[in-house]
Formats: structure tokens, C-alpha cells, sequence
């Protein structure tokens, strides 16, 4: 049978309530525990702009104790008070100001973890640099750089692009005034967004601000690179194509004489157009026909190479000549064979452009000559290896990627086989003889008919 529970084990433990000792700020209370000893409260809590009780609540032993700590308590209240007051009206308006940024990005932080944080920012910075002075530092670097010179072009190009960003452009803002390390990423963002370019020509902007502000973090003129946080542009450039068999014989049959024989070295050498094959010199033209046994004893004919050049002059690699641009470079050498093979970039596609509408092309395949030498290349000879070698890819990922089309290997043997036409050389007719070559070595010599054997 179950015992009857006593009337203080039936009572809930009741807390006891608070006795107020000091009503103003921090207010102090005191409450008896079961103990039978004295508790005391400083209430150290303040209303925030939400109405909402912030702070710490702390407890004594003795009443002493808890009217020292409130006291002093009151008097760190009454100091800070007075400390704003020292603050000029405009150290308060930019206060206000700060305050109400960090509200608009929804941030909690206070004004001294804000400022401490500009500080480990501005111990980055070794040297302080308006924009425009560290734009020709840069320069100077990119003109003197020994472990990569550049062509004179590519530092045109850096030059112009970085003038338009110091001096401005139209609608476009310069910079050039403000301190390097001020320039935040969303600037440089909305500065490209406002370009009245193409995408093509932004991504360019893009890299070479990118490489001017790493060279400043580099040299301790800013803290970070703020082109980083920029999102990458995608190139607008139209899709890799290349051209038929009759287009390519077409094309050749109304090129300007002047650029003929570059463009029968980009269809079958595919060098790139700009910087390699407009900077193409007869004298890294080797073209001679020779009989070669190659390692396993097997005999082979060689029909020379091109020596390609890098910007700073060293060979970058040998590009094979096939048997048909050995017969095209044969008829269209000159006989002082020096200097530029063809037209500077610029003249020469435009004269490019100009054959391929007069060949019926309507829309020029982009890096035509090129990819229509990738594609045949490898599609007759089946080599990864030789044709990128031949090429000067680095990744096969990329030459899988635009250059491994499928294409009939009849078709690509067919390709091989466009030769230059026959100089001299006419279609008999009634009447007629058949006129050979008066120049020794160029095109093809008619041939004899062959004597009938005796007996």
C-alpha cells in the first residue's frame, strides 16, 4: 500500500521572487535560494533598435560587491556617452553612414571588425600607386620581361588596351586617377559590361587587366587581384570549320598573286595566320627534295620543313612540307627569295576574304585554312602524334575536340593530291604544239612519248 506523501513533497518548487534594490541602470536585485543564502543581480542588459534585451545579467555574493560592479557599470555607460560627443559632426554623419551599409549587405559586423579588417587589407600594400603609374610599370615590365619577350604586336595590343582603361573611351570611365588598391572587382565588372564590344574583345580586356593586377600584387601595390572575382567571357567566335576539296581548289585559283603561296601554306602546313604564317620568312622556308632512309632502313622522301619561329625568335617547331606544297612553294618562289613570304595579317585577310566570296564561298569558315589542314591531315595519315607535332598542340583533348571530324579517307588522299596547275603548258589542239616551262624547276615538263624497243 502506497505511503501518503507529505504536504512538502507535494508542493512544487515555487521560485522565489526578486527584490529590487536599485531601480536605475544597471539595476540590481536580490532573491533568497533554497539554501537559505542571498543571491544578488546586476542587470547589465540594454534594449537594442528592435526592442530586444542585449547583454549580460551577473550575480554577487554580497550586496558590496553588486553595488561596485553597477557603479562601475554606470560610469563605463556615462564615458562612452561622452566619447561620442568628442566626435565631429562629420565623424558622426560617416558613423550613421557606416552603419547603414552594413545594413544594406544584411552584415552584423561592427564598425571596429570593419576597420580592422581595412587595416590587414592595407598591410598588403607596400607601396601605394595611382592606376596610370602602375599601368607603365607594367608596361615596361612586358617590354623588358627576359623570360618571355613578346612581338611588338602583342605589346601594341597591351599598350592600346591599357590606354583605354587609364584615359577612357567614349561612354567608358578611365581610371587612372584612382589608387590601384581601391579597385574593386565589381568596378572592373560593370567597366567591361559597359564595352560597346564584342564578347571576343572583352575577354581580351578581361586578360590583360587580370595579368596588370597580378603584377601589382606581385610587386606589393595592392593587397588582391580583384579581376579574379570577375566572371570569365565566353568567346563569341563563330564555330571551327573547314573547306571542301573544290572550295580549297577554287580558293587558290582566284588568290591574289601576292598572297598565293600563303595561302597554299596554310591549307597544307596550317600554320596560324597571324602569327605565324604572316610572319612567315623565306629563309625558314626549307624546301628540298631528298631521298632519306629512316631508322628501320626504309627508304623516304623528304620534301623539307618549315621552321617555325616564336615570338622571341626561337624555332617553336618543324612543320613537314608535303609533296603538293613542295610543287606549289617550287612554282611560286621567288627567284630572290627573301624577306616576308606574304602580306602583313591584316592585308592579307582581306584579300583572303575577297578570294573566298569570288570562289562562292558565302561565309568564311572561321580559322579556315587551319582547321581544314588539321582535319585532312590527320583524316590521311590517321597520326595524332605527327599532326599535332606538325601543328604545335599542346593537348590532345583540344585537338580531339575541333579537329578529329570524320572524314572518308579517299576523300582526304583526294586533298593531297591539289597540285599547282601546270605553267607553260597548253591542251593540244589542231595546229597546235605543247609549250613547256622556259624557267628550269617550275611545274611539270611534258613528257616525251616513249620510244617503241627494237626487235
Amino acid at each position: 500500500m502506497a505511503t501518503k506523501k507529505t504536504k512538502d513533497q507535494e508542493s512544487t518548487r515555487r521560485r522565489r521572487k526578486w527584490a529590487v534594490i536599485r531601480e536605475a541602470w544597471p539595476m540590481i536585485r536580490s532573491r533568497q535560494l533554497n539554501s537559505g543564502n542571498v543571491t544578488y543581480q546586476v542587470d547589465c542588459r540594454l534594449q537594442n533598435a528592435n526592442g530586444v534585451l542585449e547583454g549580460k545579467r551577473l550575480h554577487f555574493k554580497t550586496q558590496d560587491e553588486a553595488r561596485a560592479e553597477a557603479e562601475r557599470k554606470a560610469i563605463e555607460r556615462r564615458n562612452s556617452g561622452t566619447e561620442v560627443l568628442v566626435l565631429s559632426s562629420a565623424q558622426q554623419k560617416d558613423a550613421i553612414r557606416a552603419f547603414a551599409l552594413l545594413e544594406d549587405r544584411g552584415s552584423n559586423a561592427s564598425l571596429v571588425e570593419m576597420v580592422q579588417g581595412y587595416l590587414k587589407h592595407l598591410a598588403k600594400i607596400e607601396t601605394p600607386i595611382l592606376v596610370s603609374d602602375l599601368v607603365e610599370k607594367f608596361k615596361t615590365y612586358k617590354a623588358a620581361n627576359p623570360k618571355r619577350p613578346l612581338s611588338q604586336d602583342s605589346l601594341d595590343d597591351i599598350r592600346d588596351c591599357l590606354k583605354v582603361y587609364v584615359e577612357g573611351k567614349g561612354e567608358l570611365q578611365g581610371w587612372g586617377t584612382v589608387m590601384a588598391h581601391d579597385i574593386s572587382h565589381k568596378q572592373v565588372s560593370e567597366w567591361l559590361d559597359t564595352m560597346p564590344h564584342t564578347r571576343t574583345t572583352k575577354r581580351k580586356y578581361r586578360s590583360h587587366l587580370n595579368q596588370l593586377f597580378e603584377f601589382a600584387v606581385k610587386r606589393g601595390f595592392v593587397g588582391d587581384n580583384p579581376v579574379r572575382n570577375v566572371e570569365e567571357i565566353a568567346p563569341n567566335e563563330p564555330p571551327k570549320g573547314k573547306l571542301t576539296i573544290p572550295q580549297s581548289r577554287k580558293l587558290l585559283e582566284h588568290a591574289d598573286p601576292s598572297i598565293k603561296v600563303g595561302v597554299a601554306i596554310g591549307l597544307f602546313a596550317g600554320l596560324r595566320p597571324q602569327s605565324e604564317l604572316c610572319e612567315l620568312k623565306w629563309e625558314d622556308v626549307h624546301c628540298k627534295k631528298e631521298n632519306l632512309k629512316d631508322p628501320s632502313g626504309k627508304n623516304r622522301v623528304s620534301y623539307g620543313q618549315i621552321d617555325v619561329k616564336a615570338s622571341n625568335g626561337n624555332t617553336d617547331r618543324l612543320v613537314d612540307i608535303e609533296e603538293n606544297l613542295y610543287k606549289w612553294i617550287s612554282q611560286l618562289r621567288p627567284e630572290k627569295a627573301e624577306g616576308p613570304v606574304t602580306k602583313k595579317y591584316d592585308r592579307f585577310n582581306t584579300l583572303l576574304l575577297s578570294a573566298a566570296k569570288k570562289a562562292g564561298i558565302e561565309s568564311w569558315p572561321y580559322d579556315g585554312l587551319r582547321h581544314t589542314y588539321c582535319t585532312m591531315h590527320f583524316a590521311a595519315f590517321r597520326n595524332e602524334g605527327i599532326t599535332m607535332a606538325n601543328t604545335g598542340h599542346r593537348q590532345v583533348r583540344t585537338f580531339r575536340k575541333h579537329y578529329r571530324t570524320p572524314i572518308p579517307t579517299k576523300t582526304a588522299f583526294e586533298f593531297w593530291k591539289i597540285d599547282p596547275p601546270e605553267v607553260g603548258v597548253t591542251k593540244k589542239g589542231k595546229g597546235s604544239k605543247a609549250k613547256t616551262n622556259p624557267v628550269k624547276g617550275r611545274g611539270k615538263q611534258p613528257r616525251s612519248p616513249i620510244a617503241k624497243k627494237k626487235g
